[in-house]
């Protein structure tokens, strides 16, 4: 029971930062991926390996995503 409760708060915790990082830099909630920093790790964790390979993922979208729109400016004044 204690190791939900420690769950539930560093949910909670997390959550707050991201609003709290939405609202600082003007970005969707949606645009605020939290990741684990594994500088410490000895061990992996699937887990958190694929909640970190979700978030490396959603970047290179937004990133594809963004240069799909300055091609686009760039060539609509091409013409």
């Amino acid at each position: 029971m204690k190791s939900r409760d420690h769950s539930s708060r560093v949910l909670s915790y997390i959550k707050s930062k991201v609003q709290e990082v939405s609202s600082r830099l003007g970005v969707p909630v949606s645009c605020v991926l939290p990741v684990k920093n594994y500088s410490q790790e000895l061990e992996l964790e699937l887990n958190c390996d694929v909640l970190l390979l979700s978030a490396v993922q959603q970047m290179l979208n937004f990133a594809d995503d963004y240069l799909d729109d300055v091609g686009q400016v760039e060539y609509d004044d091409f013409l």
